[in-house]
């Protein structure tokens, strides 16, 4: 009997009927029994077929049933499986090993095919050993000795993947985080036979902590050696345990002290802090009960405050603590309480609140103190409300309108004072509080007595509240009236002295005019012995010198009026500097000094300032310097301070190996009219440059200050404040020549500009390359290197710093190179001309060791690169017509001549004569004022010559046109 109706299904059945191993036919999808073979019937114990078929197999469990289920999928896509079932036939159990197939025995129905094996007690054993493998969370491993894996359960396969097929992953090690661990797994298992440890693994789902257990056993196929891995995942223990030891750590090292005790008052647990608070140790606590610690508690006290704990759950007071050392310490604790595995204990924190208790009694010693100080203060203080109701009154024995018990309530509206007074102060109780600010009202007020002023002094205390001080200023009112009297007074005498001294300045100045002025008419005359020229001489050093003297005094006496401004201007400071260099450098060589003047490189060339206050400062005290100087150099250093924007700070020093000032004169000697012994000693000057030096380089936005040792020179600093500006136009002739091309028959000058920075390099490129010369580039000593080797320029423009190879190493493999190729064929020789911006004459000698032939210093006029070129390549050049002048943004003062003056009628040239022979510069500068505006130049000009004492220079003019032009108009005379 068949219960499937396909003959073909049938057909292939019926090969099967006499097997020897059972083979049945379970329909899944309904839970009944479809067909079965001769062995199946006698394994399921049944008599017939058509008795099997209708047994009862839909009872199942939900778990049996949905695996049943899932296996119709593996089999629609031919996959097999086989299973270990267990049945009970009549009651009696049955295990069997199943190879399951899937077999479509009717349209739309697949069924399971099943070809049974019977299992003995001993495969059952093993069977059941399989089966806890397979569901065991434990992943399970067997390896060789060398570790390479050979079993995993489906724990491992889960946890690892199928590391046996993959070649890879097939070696233990693989699977440990750290791969070192294995080297420690062979030396313990060698010694030990086993290995136990928490180890970072590498799973499919990333690194886990795993607890691992690897011992030696013996393959039970063949008894070779082989190792049994055990392993736990216990990356969640190793998180909870990582949060335990953080929370422990973050108690251990609390700046609370923390303490457990239990219910009894058993102290069972401290911190660090709690140890370090009271200096016990940590063995001494934990011996300890809470009165020990706390002498507010007693044992039956505690046993009171613990049934209120119990109650509240948590406590917070103030207590003493008493350290080993018998100290009290304040604290402010925290009591908790905690039940924990049917046990009650009390967490309890406290802070040593000793800062705090000892800032609240320096608090209440402070306010102690103001209150006596209010006492002892002869102000009288008003606590006010913003509507000027009265709050508090501290009269300090001072008589009050209405007496101070009388106030309190009131408001100031209800007090018999003027209406402006009470308007005054109730507007600045308003801007006190508005504000937040300090306000200050004054007012007068009529006594039996007299008028008294009074100054109040307001304040906000609160919300709409303000304290207001009130002090009698009455005497010291009457002292300001007085002072400013004395004050206008000493302005008045200062003004009267001022204009005394501009007085004295002229009247000193008209004749010192005179003698200066025939001291120079005189000396141009050739019939002055040698010994008259002589006296000349000493006449018109000492009218220098006079003057001199007069104009420190005129600047003092500006000074002192507050007259002396600021004339800020652009100007060039490295010109500035060069030219009192120059000045100066004769004077110093003529007393075999040595004069250097060094700046930095980042100094900036155009600023703008007060350049005629500058140039004064040097001036004094280099002059100084020299002057004081006998031997050895003199320094003037300016360098760069701080900088913001286009706003900097320039520091200038001054340093001579000259006497020296002692100690004891240097507070004096910024103070007018005070000389050192060694000014005092020379019988020179007035004691006045210095302080003059001083007010101008505080004009400047900076100040002065000296240094100096007896008998070993002086050093004297300022800085200014100086606004950068964008490079100026350099002052030049008005005929100045301009290269404009090479002239011919000459040879093809090859140049190499040898620069890193490219707005350098291009500023050469375009002065050389378009007049003619070949030019090529470098941007550091390597690159000229190989260029000269290569090309052999004729001269080489080399700056001196650069990266990679710097212009002194180069220039010295260049020159070493050279020499050697010089004695083997005959080359031209290349001139190598440094670029530098240094202005230190140190680094200057630098650049001539390392070989230079000469160089140029940063920036440079052009004139001087076609210069230096001419000097040693002997290049001629074609220069633009001489002729044609080149405008600049300056005006050049035009030198006067003898027609200049014809323009003005002849009797004032007459007058002008007369006025220059009677050296008069008042009619002189009265003459010039009559020159119409159309000739400003003659009239500056002219202006120029009388300031600067250069009458001689105007009556030579004159002279050369009274012959011809006052003799024909005037024959009189």
């Amino acid at each position: 009997m068949f219960a499937i109706d396909n003959p073909m299904i049938c057909y292939q059945l019926a090969g099967y009927e006499r097997l020897q191993t059972p083979i049945w036919i379970y329909d899944i999808q309904n839970l009944k029994m479809r067909w079965a073979n001769r062995a199946a019937l006698q394994l399921w114990n049944a008599a017939s077929l058509e008795e099997l078929l209708s047994r009862d197999l839909s009872q199942v469990s939900t778990a049996t049933y949905t695996r049943l289920q899932s296996y119709l999928e593996l089999f629609k896509q031919g996959e097999t499986i086989i299973e270990q079932w267990t049945f009970y036939p009549q009651g009696k159990a049955v295990s069997v090993r199943c190879t399951c197939s899937g077999i479509l025995i009717e349209k739309d129905c697949l069924a399971m095919l099943v070809e049974a094996e019977r299992i003995t007690n001993i495969e059952q054993e093993a069977l059941r050993s399989i089966e806890a493998l397979r569901h065991t969370t434990v992943a399970i491993s067997l390896c060789n000795k060398s570790g390479e894996l050979i079993f995993q359960n489906p724990a491992a396969i889960n946890c690892y993947g199928n590391c046996i097929s993959n070649p890879e992953n097939q070696h233990l090690k693989q699977r440990f985080f750290d791969r070192d661990i294995w080297l420690q797994v062979e030396q313990e298992l060698t010694v030990k036979g086993i290995f136990k440890g928490d180890i970072q693994v590498l799973t499919k789902q990333g690194v886990h902590w795993h607890y691992i257990e690897i011992r030696q056993t013996n393959d039970p196929t063949d008894s070779s050696p082989i190792l049994l891995i055990n392993e736990n995942d216990i990356t969640e223990r190793k998180k909870i345990e990582e949060q335990l030891k953080l929370a422990d750590f973050s108690v251990e090292h609390s700046s609370l002290a923390t303490v457990w005790s239990d219910r009894n008052g058993k102290i069972i647990r401290a911190n660090k802090k709690a140890c370090e608070q009271q200096g016990f140790s940590r063995k001494e606590l934990l011996s300890m009960y809470v009165w020990d610690c706390d002498p507010n508690f007693s044992q039956e006290a505690w046993l009171s405050r613990w049934e209120e704990l119990k109650q509240h759950k948590t406590l917070s007071f103030t207590s003493e603590h008493r350290s080993k050392d018998g100290r009290m310490i304040p604290v402010e604790v925290s009591l908790n309480y905690l039940e924990f595995n049917g046990k009650e204990y009390n967490f309890a924190c406290s802070r040593d609140i000793s800062d705090r208790v000892e800032a609240e009694k320096a608090l209440r010693q402070n306010e102690e103190r103001m209150q006596a100080l209010i006492k002892a203060i002869p102000d009288t203080m008003f606590r006010h409300r913003i509507d000027g109701t009265y709050l508090d009154v501290e009269a300090n024995e001072n008589n009050l309108i209405v007496p101070p018990e009388l106030l309190i309530g009131k408001k100031l509206t209800d007090l018999p004072m003027p209406e402006y007074i009470k308007k005054g102060l109730l507007e600045n109780f308003l801007a006190a509080v508005t504000t937040g600010k300090l306000q200050t009202f004054e007012h007068n007020l009529e006594k039996p007595d007299g008028m008294y002023t009074y100054e109040a002094r307001i304040i906000k205390s609160g919300v709409d509240e303000v304290v207001c001080i009130v002090r009698d200023v009455t005497e010291r009112k009457q002292a300001e009236e007085t002072l400013q009297k004395a004050l206008a007074a000493a302005q008045a005498a200062s003004i009267s002295k001022s204009r005394f001294l501009s007085h004295m300045s002229h009247e000193l100045r008209t004749p010192l005019n005179a003698i200066l002025g025939f001291s120079q008419v005189l000396a141009r005359s050739n019939s002055l012995s040698d010994e008259q020229q002589e006296q000349l001489k000493i006449i018109n050093r000492s009218g220098e010198h006079l003057l001199n003297l007069i104009n420190d005094i005129l600047s003092m006496s500006k000074i002192e009026a507050g007259q002396v401004t600021l004339n800020k201007n652009r100007l060039d400071l490295y010109q500035l500097l060069e030219d009192l260099e120059n000045m100066l450098q004769l004077k110093a060589a003529s007393k075999g000094l040595q004069l250097i003047v060094e700046r930095s490189t980042n100094v900036p060339r155009y600023i703008e300032t007060d350049e005629s206050k500058l140039r004064q400062v040097l001036i004094n005290l280099l002059g100084n310097a020299v002057k004081f100087t006998h031997e050895g150099r003199i320094h003037l250093r300016a360098k760069l301070g701080k900088r913001e924007q286009n706003q900097a700070v320039i520091n200038f020093e001054v340093e001579d190996t000259g006497a020296g000032i002692a100690p004891e004169e240097i507070p004096t000697m910024f103070d007018p009219f005070v000389q050192t012994e060694t000014g005092r000693q020379s019988m020179q000057g007035t004691g006045l440059g210095l302080p003059i030096s001083r007010q101008f380089v505080r004009l400047m936005g900076g100040d002065i200050t000296v240094n100096s040792q007896l008998g070993k020179g002086t050093i004297f600093t300022f800085d200014i404040r100086v606004k950068e500006v964008v490079a100026m136009q350099e002052k030049s002739s008005l005929t100045a020549k301009q290269v404009i091309g090479l002239q011919p028959n000459q040879p093809t000058y090859r140049i190499l500009i040898v620069e890193d920075i490219e707005e350098n390099r291009l500023l050469l490129l375009k002065l050389l390359k378009p007049l003619g010369f070949e030019v090529q580039e470098a941007v550091n000593g390597q690159e000229a290197i190989a260029l000269w080797s290569t090309w052999q320029p004729h001269l080489i423009w080399m700056d001196m710093l650069m990266p990679v190879m710097d212009g002194y190493q180069a220039t010295q493999q260049i020159k070493a190179l050279q020499q050697q190729r010089l004695t083997k064929e005959n080359i031209p020789k290349t001139v190598i001309i440094a670029l530098t911006a240094s202005a230190f004459e140190e680094e200057q000698s630098s650049i001539f060791l390392a070989g230079c032939d000469d160089l140029v210093s940063k920036p440079f006029p052009e004139s001087e690169l076609f210069e230096k070129m001419a000097q040693y390549l002997g290049v001629r050049y074609i220069y633009a017509d001489e002729n044609q002048p080149t405008f600049l943004n300056s005006v050049i003062p035009k030198k006067l001549s003898a027609e200049d003056l014809k323009v003005m009628p002849a009797e004032w040239i007459i007058k002008l004569h007369q006025a220059v022979l009677g050296a008069n510069d008042d009619i002189i500068l009265k003459l010039i004022e009559q020159i119409p505006d159309t000739e400003v130049t003659l009239a500056d000009a002219l202006t120029d010559l009388v300031n600067d004492f250069r009458l001689d220079l105007i009556l030579e003019l004159i002279e050369k046109i009274i012959p011809s032009e006052v003799s024909a108009n005037h024959p009189s005379g």
